[in-house]
């Protein structure tokens, strides 16, 4: 039995968003506490 490992389900969910027509960003890069962040707090932006 293999195992399964946080980063390949978290690179699996990101498959599928992308495939959805979603755009995956690198965390910091949306980060709440940045310069000009696109995040506002701690909750999940989904934008198709």
């Amino acid at each position: 039995m293999s195992k399964t490992t946080e980063s390949a389900l978290e690179e699996t969910a990101l498959t599928w968003f992308e495939n959805l027509g979603y755009t995956v960003k690198f965390g910091p890069d949306i980060a709440f506490d940045d310069f000009k962040p696109e995040n506002t707090g701690r909750h999940v932006n989904l934008e198709n």
